[in-house]
């Protein structure tokens, strides 16, 4: 009998793609299903990305194999960027390097950092790769349980000693998935001291860091000056509407950056180069065009709040990211309340559970979808009424 690694088979399989079978059954019965599960959004890609990916993939020289790390124009693009967003400065061939999307990248950065043994910090509820890439790893996953008490952030005072010294490896994500919580500078000030006192690594995931409605958030990087302990990663995905396109990067510490390249380079190469110059393209987009988009979620947003608030839901609205974390009703699993919804409504959601065992009681949803969609999913959520 064929055997599967235990690394492998103890591993539950990735949410989202659960989720996404269960749609499929849904839909092969004839239903038309009201998908807010997950973070893919209606916009279509800039004109100015599609317009480079044709371009360039009409030249045959652009068909072969690229530098592990990314073709120099994407790099020295992204460091522009980091500057003009940030007021990070980086060193386009050390700190830069060009990714598969960030997901790639941050399921294989801890390969680079963990011992069989070694700790790892990641938030629950949180993206569940954290989890998976530490335990592929050989690491040792320690959750830092996040509550709405404490806005969904860590609570780093609340670490025992011993759990400090044990941890090589700290997972941050903001704004978050799933809460869309945010950090201020009080919170990255802290981290830092923590990070220094303990040796830590920082790896932030700044996916989603421009989509809010009011304030920008921040970088990791802009509290770590000399990039010291920190590498972070952005994706094209979230802000340009180009998920399918699987483009992000990783940046920082110039050893952690370089180690991620040489891991990548014993397990893939960079993405198509056509795709990488239509990276340069939708960097050099100017503010208005993102800032639109961020108008369309937060109107989406507003929406999806309303119905919620007036049929007696409670939820945490941080205004950034892509979703609102909602609480089921009183004495309802997660699971079983998304299935209901599946059901009875054909509308798809995130059981707080795909996030971690204190994603229990939550359910996640998109703002992502058409204006239409997302007005009869609040309809439709709030139908189900609270008591």
């Amino acid at each position: 009998m064929v055997r599967i690694a235990q690394r492998i088979a103890t591993q539950t399989a990735y949410p989202f793609a659960t989720i996404l079978a269960r749609k499929r059954e849904m839909e092969a019965q004839g239903h038309r299903i009201i998908d807010l599960s997950i973070g893919d959004t209606v916009i279509p890609a800039p004109d100015a990305a599609v317009a480079a990916l044709r371009a360039e993939a009409g030249h045959p020289e652009r068909h072969h194999y690229s530098s592990y790390n990314g073709i120099s124009p994407l790099r020295q693009a992204i460091a522009v960027w980091m500057r003009r967003r940030f007021g990070v400065s980086l060193d386009p061939d050390h700190e830069i390097t060009v990714l598969i999307g960030s997901k790639e990248g941050l399921f294989r950065f801890p390969q680079t950092i963990l011992d069989p043994g070694d700790a790892a910090l990641v938030p629950d509820p949180g993206y569940p790769v954290y989890a998976h890439a530490v335990a592929h790893a050989g690491g040792v996953v320690v959750t830092a349980p996040l509550t709405i008490e404490k806005a969904f952030l860590p609570d780093l005072d609340a670490l025992p000693e011993e759990t400090c010294r044990r941890i090589r490896l700290l997972f941050v994500n903001f704004p978050a998935n799933p809460t869309g919580a945010t950090a201020d500078a009080s919170f990255f000030k802290k981290l830092y001291r923590y990070a220094e006192r303990y040796d830590w690594v920082v790896c932030a995931d700044s996916a989603y860091c421009e989509i809010y409605d009011e304030i920008p958030p921040s970088a990791a990087l802009q509290f770590d000056p000399h990039h010291e302990r920190t590498i972070e990663f952005f994706s094209f995905s979230k802000t340009y509407g180009m998920t399918g396109w699987r483009l992000g990067w990783a940046c920082g510490n110039s050893r952690l950056v370089q180690a991620l390249v040489k891991v990548k380079g014993l397990q893939d190469s960079a993405p198509f180069e056509p795709i990488q110059c239509a990276g340069v393209a939708a960097l050099d987009l100017p503010n208005a065009a993102v800032a639109s988009a961020r108008e369309f979620y937060r109107e989406n947003r507003a929406i999806l709040a309303g119905a919620l608030r007036r049929a007696g839901f409670s939820f945490f609205n941080a205004g950034a990211g892509f979703y609102l974390w909602v609480r089921t009703p009183a004495g309802t699993a997660a699971a079983a309340f998304a299935e209901r919804l599946l059901v009875e409504k054909h509308l798809l959601v995130t059981p707080g559970t795909a996030f971690g065992k204190n994603g229990e009681g939550w359910f996640r949803v998109a703002v992502t979808r058409s204006r239409e969609d997302t007005a009869e999913a609040g309809r439709l959520i709030a139908q189900e009424g609270l008591p």
